[in-house]
Order: structure tokens, then sequence, then C-alpha cells
């Protein structure tokens, strides 16, 4: 079970990547389905190594669906968007490819890009994940991808796909967010792909073959009845594609189609501004409008669900009450020099010790913001230059936000604590309780009353007893 620490999130450590590396699975394990959710993927993230980040579920494409993802901090940077759709049978998930796909273009972007092809059932959610996180120089993706990244960095597609889904650290990892149903479900398929036989094979092959070619009246009907044992092909899946900003364009990540999919430039690329962390979603909205309405129209009961990959909430509100602690301090120096008992004027005496108690909360973001030290001297620089008559209003001020920030921080924990039980709720494994459970009550002669049936054995069930008496 996870453990809440001091910082609020999960305890979620590298155990899975040292493990794996002292194990060699020559034949290769399965991964399992995990569910699109925020907290898995946050999770996911964390126990990957990847700091900073967590997913977020976006309500709406447009503009204002995106607003409860700053509440505080306004130049909150969206890293990448993760957009899940239902997929209606398990037959359509092979490769391809359309015109005008990226997959040929000469582009030095295209060729410096980080993408890797999906060869493995289920494995589309971190695969997403690794094709939006591994295209975010912004972000400290931790030593064990960051040697990933760079041992696949000369591959192509389809090689980096076969190094991923063979990472033992890596499956380990997105397996332990699957429920234990479907870690069994997976081990159960690749069984029974192991057992088949090669005549099998080929006719599994042809039957696919034919799926995708209309097939006249006659044979429909012969392939209905030979296809009708054949549950897999009738199941719902589901498959993530990544968006993300690079190098001024933005992308289409699906692990699905032979390379890349350029989606559109980013104006504010081409006129030199470097700072467009906002102005992508203006291009990619389209995209997904448009690939929303294609399922819409393919008369099936879709459904799809979109995620952005933010900065950790968690770690920009402890990065904002630090900077606030070290502005309330300089602004405390100033006023100290000004007048030493200004605390004894306050017009609220309370008001001194209800700050201290504010700020004397820890926290731990683990690692800072790359840009907290320059924001830390701006503030500081800021405080020199206010005028004298200003500086306790400024105090006054820093006190207010350091309230709504605990109160952000709070709530991140919260969050945190609901993540981490639904996960265990979620990975909990309650066979052995409910067989267990079973047991007791029909031991003690309460499993069939329970079920509303009655004893065979006993005199009032047995018709055959009643007539000899």
């Amino acid at each position: 079970m996870n453990t809440i620490p001091s910082n609020g999130h999960p305890n979620t450590s590298n155990e899975n990547f040292s493990q794996a590396e002292d194990r060699v699975d020559i034949v290769g394990g399965p991964w399992a389905i995990i569910e699109s959710d925020p907290g898995i993927f946050t999770t996911v993230m964390q126990k990957l190594g990847i700091r900073r980040c967590e997913a977020a579920e976006v309500y709406s494409i447009e503009s204002d669906g995106l607003s409860h993802l700053e509440p505080f901090n306004t130049s909150s940077q969206i890293h990448g968007l993760i957009f899940c759709s239902q997929v209606q049978t398990e037959s359509q998930l092979n490769m391809h490819d359309l015109p005008g796909d990226a997959s040929g273009s000469e582009d030095v972007d295209f060729k410096e890009i980080w993408f890797a092809n999906q060869l493995i059932h289920n494995a589309c959610a971190t695969q997403a994940i690794l094709n939006v996180i591994f295209n975010c120089p912004q972000l400290d993706i931790g030593a064990k991808l960051r040697n990933f990244k760079d041992f696949t960095r000369n591959m192509g597609p389809k090689m980096k796909g076969l190094a991923l889904s063979n990472d033992l650290g890596i499956r380990d990892i997105h397996n332990t967010m699957a429920r234990p149903a479907d870690l069994q479900d997976a081990l159960h398929g690749l069984a029974k792909r192991t057992a088949l036989t090669d005549s099998e094979k080929k006719r599994a092959a042809e039957r696919a073959k034919r799926k995708n070619k209309p097939a006249t009246k006659k044979k429909k009907k012969a392939d209905e009845d030979e296809d009708e044992d054949d549950d897999s092909d009738g199941d719902t899946v589901y498959h993530y594609v990544g968006y993300v900003p690079f190098k001024g364009k933005v992308w289409e990540l699906d692990g699905l189609r032979m390379g890349p999919l350029e989606v559109g430039e980013i104006p504010s690329a081409s006129r030199g501004n470097d700072d467009c962390s906002r102005e992508w979603l203006e291009v990619v909205r389209p995209a997904i409008r448009i690939k929303i309405e294609s399922l819409q129209g393919s008369g099936h009961d879709i459904r799809f669900n979109l995620l952005a990959l933010v900065e950790g909430g968690w770690e920009k509100r402890s990065d904002e009450f630090e900077l606030l602690r070290r502005e309330k301090r300089a602004l405390e120096r100033r006023l100290d020099n000004l007048d030493p008992a200004w605390k004894t004027k306050l017009a609220d005496s309370t008001l001194y010790s209800t700050a201290e108690a504010t700020f004397s909360a820890r926290t731990d973001p683990g690692a800072f913001n790359p840009s907290f030290g320059f924001l830390s001297s701006e503030r500081g620089k800021r405080v020199l230059e206010l005028p004298e008559d200003q500086i306790l209003q400024e105090w006054l001020r820093c006190c207010r936000e350091a309230q709504s920030v605990t109160t952000l921080l709070r709530e991140e924990q919260e969050k945190a604590q609901t993540w981490a039980t639904e996960d265990s709720k979620r990975t909990h494994n309650f066979e052995q309780f409910f067989q267990a459970f079973a047991e007791a009550l029909h031991e003690e002669g309460h499993l069939l009353p329970t079920l509303g049936l009655s004893d065979p054995t006993s005199v009032e069930a047995n018709p055959s007893n009643t007539q000899k008496e």
C-alpha cells in the first residue's frame, strides 16, 4: 500500500527498476490494461522517476475547459495531452499509416523527435506517457529514463517500441497499477497465444484478413459460423494518442502509426518566441475536435477522455509557499530597521502570531523549479526597492497569500491520499478473502440460506425422505 510522506504524495520509489535489473526475462511477460485516470497516470510517472509532473483531466478542449488546471498560478505550463478513445475491435489495433503522415518526412524535427511504435497490446497507456515526456526537455525524467532515452536515441520507431516493450522495469511499474483480474487476463491471453499451433495462427490471420474485406452474403454466413467461437474480436479496447509541442510544431504521437504526424506550426515559434507554452493548444484544439467528431460519427457508443500532463500541483504550491516565506523575512528585516516595535503596533494583536503559525508549516517539494532561484532574487530585489510607506501593506499581502497557498497545499495532500486509497483498493487481490469467507459461511451452515437456497441434505428439502415417512 502506498504511504503519504511529508510532501503529500504517495511513496513511489524506483524499487521496480532496481529489482528488474537483476532479472532476465527470456519469454517476455504480458502488459495488463490500466485505466485512463489522472491518479493512475500520475502514480505511474512518479514511479518511473518523472518529477514535478502530474496528469489532470480536461473536461473540454475549449479554452474555458482548461481554467481548472491553474487555480492559483496562471503561468502553469501544459507539457502535453493524451487522448484516450474507444476502439471497437482488437483487430483494429494494427500498424497503419495515412496519406500525409510524417513517417516519410525528411524534416530535422522529425528526426530529433522521440517516437516509438506500439508493438504489444495493453502497453499504450505507458507508451503514450513516454512518447510525450521524452519530448519535453524541460522535465526531469530521472536517471533511469534518461539512460533509456539515450540508449534508444538513434533507433527507429519499431526498435524503440521493441526496447520499450521488453524493458522489465517499465513493464513492472505499468502492471502495478492494473487490477488483479486484468493481470490474470493478460497472463491467460499470453498463454493462449503461446499455445497456438502454426495452423491455428494461419487460420487466425486469414480470419483477420477477411474481416478487413467486403464479403459476399454466402461467404459472410460461413465466416460467422467459423468465427462463432472467437470471442476476442468482439471485445472493446481503448487506445491512447499523445500530443506534444516540439521545436515550434505540434505533433500527434500515435504508436500505431509508422511515425509522428505533424499537426501544425506554432505561430509564436516562427517569430522566434520560445515562450509558446499556451499557444500550442490553439493549434492542437481543431485536430482533437475533428477526432472526436469522427468517433461520434461512427455510429457506435464511443467513449473517450482527455488528460493533460501539467506541472505537479504539490511542487508548484510548495515553490510559491517558499517564495512567500523568503519574501516575508525580507520584509520583516526592513520593518525591524525602520521600527523595532512595529509588531506591537499592528491593528490586530494576534495577526503576527497567526502569520508565524501559517509560515511554520514545513513543505518538502523534493526539488525546486529550475527558475526558483531567479524568481527568489527578483522578489528580494523588489522588496529592497519598496517605498517605506508600502512595506507593511506588502507584509500583510504576503501573509494573506500564504494562507491561500496553505489551503491549496492541504487540498493537494488530500488528493494524493485519495489517489493512494483508490490505488490500494484497485490493486489489492480480494479473491482469497471472498473464497475464505464463502468457506467459513459453508462450514457454519449459512452459505445456502444466504443465497436463498435450501440444503438438499435436509429432510424437508428431500422429497423421497418425506414420502417414506
